[in-house]
């Protein structure tokens, strides 16, 4: 049995008179280190080791816990000794042990102290990429990024900001910033929001749904719009197959229409018409359905009217977890049984569609054609009521909801779904509806997300597939716009950043500091002809700064009986590799 295993299966009893504990262990990439840590554990009788690990990459993951002792304080020799890393110790307040990083009371996401007693929630630092990343729970919360003493010789630590919904990281300079983790990025500058996309607008007018090449409130709005389009209520097989290869993808675009090839939406807004629901999600399948959810979890947004808004349900008329609906509202709805007749509609006096119109002031829109659509019928968290139907020769759908919206996180894009058919009509107050519930849908996009963090020296290559579903790594597509995230300590000079593809291809490299680059607010734009761009800057303010990649390369569209095909440079639709880097003095 080796130290380790003595170690984890000893019954440990507490030390007599042992009431003061500090022990500082210095851990190496080294076996030594971890013939140390067992030895202590051993030796001190109020140490249980949760887990240590040597990758095979010179990583080292350690995970430590304590039954007694009032401090432990673990470090790590990563480079030289002008480089350390934040102090992972234990505190103890009353009889309570709990994590703390440099000090800081480490808390978890409900803003608590992570207890060190509490098993279920170990607490690891792992050393990788010059990079410490601090985890709990097995989610990272926290990367520390290993750069030069002036550095980090500044004291570092973090806490969870219940607001913003992330860990903020505090210099002793003042510097605060959102920290990123690496399986949400997305925290890290939550309030802004994705604005690089293809195009505005898809329409879904597919298989089992009404006909329609253009949406009225789209024209009006001047929003760009595509979209898939049978003139059949009873397609043939060559639809079906045709709206596959269109929403799943084929061998010239592996993630379908919807998606970039990272899965991030490559439109703002899926539009999807009245028809039968069911019949719809049926003609998609379990991949074309998935394609749809991917494109609202992953911060497009959502317009379903009648078919539509079943169709973004859990379920209906008591039938639980639909398989052929999205689920990407997670409540149920029932039908109203009323055919081909028309409605009012009772706009709530503080729903947000007031936000674009006032509808002649009275918040009433009136004669919307109603066809057998529904309600909901259960509400679950985060469902707002946008309007109610004024229907009282029905008394069971009178003032029910008939329109209603949900978002489930800051990641997703909002949802809206509407009972009825205003989209039909060309003019007036029931387009003004369908502009409103389409412009209050698209203000719910989701937020940007980065890719990563770029190191000095060190080239990233985004070289990925689609199905290495490796999306951080991954090719970027057709007018999308990657983000990556660097510090620059105070002492750089000579700063350069650098993107190429060896793709024929137009690229565009921007910076910003202290939040995204996108190509409409960016301070700094290298937009030269080609694939190669480039960035140079004697200094540059300390801080956090962003760094965008948009690619300007896109497909020609070409008009068809079913709505839009693409032709000339269409392997962009699976993505063009590219490497990224930043140096400095």
């Amino acid at each position: 049995m080796s130290l380790l295993s003595a170690c984890l299966d000893k019954t440990l009893d507490p030390v007599e008179g042992n009431s003061h504990l500090d022990v500082v262990l210095k851990l190496n990439k080294n076996v030594v280190g971890l013939r140390n840590l067992a030895s202590a554990c051993m030796d001190k009788d109020s140490i249980t080791v949760f887990s240590i690990e040597y990758n095979a990459d010179k990583s080292v993951c350690y995970l430590l816990g304590m039954k007694e002792g009032d401090r432990i304080e673990l470090f790590s020799e990563i480079i030289s000794d002008l480089v350390r890393v934040p102090a992972l110790s234990m505190e103890k307040e009353g009889d309570v042990f709990f994590w703390t990083v440099d000090g800081i009371p480490l808390l978890d996401s409900d803003g608590n102290n992570v207890i060190v007693t509490d098993l279920n929630k170990p607490v690891s630092f792992l050393l990788q990429d010059e990079s410490i990343f601090c985890i709990v729970n097995d989610l990272i919360v926290g990367e520390y990024p290993i750069t030069k003493a002036d550095y980090l010789s500044k004291d570092v630590s973090f806490e969870y900001d219940m607001d913003k919904k992330g860990f903020i990281v505090s210099l002793s300079s003042g510097y605060r910033t959102i920290l990123p983790t690496i399986k949400d990025y997305s925290i890290l500058c939550q309030d802004v929001q994705n604005k690089s996309f293809y195009k505005d607008v898809f329409l879904d007018a597919g298989v089992a749904l009404t006909s329609r090449r253009s949406l009225a409130a789209s024209e009006y709005l001047g929003l760009s719009l595509e979209g898939i389009c049978f003139s059949s209520w009873s397609p043939d097989s060559k639809d079906a197959t045709l709206q596959k290869a269109i929403i799943s993808g084929d061998n010239n675009d592996f993630n379908g229409r919807l998606l970039f090839p990272d899965g991030q939406p490559r439109y703002k807004l899926l539009f999807v018409n009245g028809g039968l629901s069911y019949d719809h999600g049926q003609s998609l399948g379990e991949k074309g359905l998935e394609r749809m959810r991917a494109f609202v979890n992953n911060g497009g947004c959502y317009v379903g009217t009648c078919a539509g808004a079943f169709f973004a349900a859990n379920g209906f008329n008591g039938k639980k977890n639909y398989q052929y609906y999205l689920s990407i509202w997670p409540g149920m709805m029932y039908y109203t049984y009323l055919k081909n007749t028309k409605t009012g509609m009772i706009i709530e006096p503080d729903s947000p569609l007031l936000r674009y119109y006032d509808f002649g002031g009275d918040f009433y829109v009136d004669s919307i054609r109603h066809n057998e659509g529904g309600y909901p019928v259960n509400f679950p968290l985060g469902t707002e009521i946008l309007a109610r139907y004024d229907y009282p020769q029905q008394g069971s759908i009178h003032k029910k909801p008939s329109i209603w919206a949900y978002k489930l996180s800051p990641l997703s894009g909002r949802v809206v779904m509407e009972g009825s058919h205003p989209e039909e009509v060309l003019d007036g107050e029931r387009r003004d509806l369908t502009a409103a519930m389409i412009l209050y849908a698209m203000d719910g996009v989701g937020v940007a997300s980065l890719k990563g963090y770029l190191k000095n020296g060190i080239v990233r290559k985004m070289d990925k597939n689609t199905e290495d579903n490796d999306p951080d790594y991954t090719r970027i597509g057709d007018l999308q716009t990657h983000h990556f995230a660097t510090y620059i300590p105070p002492v750089a000079k000579n700063i350069y950043v650098e993107v190429s593809s060896s793709k024929d291809c137009q690229l565009c490299l921007m910076m910003n500091p202290g939040t995204y680059a996108f190509s409409d607010t960016a301070e700094y734009c290298s937009t030269e002809t080609g694939a190669s761009q480039h960035l140079l800057f004697p200094s540059l303010e300390e801080g956090l700064w962003f760094i965008g990649v948009k690619c300007m390369t896109t497909v020609t569209v070409v008009e068809t009986e079913y709505g839009q095909a693409y032709c000339g440079d269409t392997s962009v639709l699976n993505g063009i590799p590219y490497e990224i880097s930043i140096h400095w003095d």
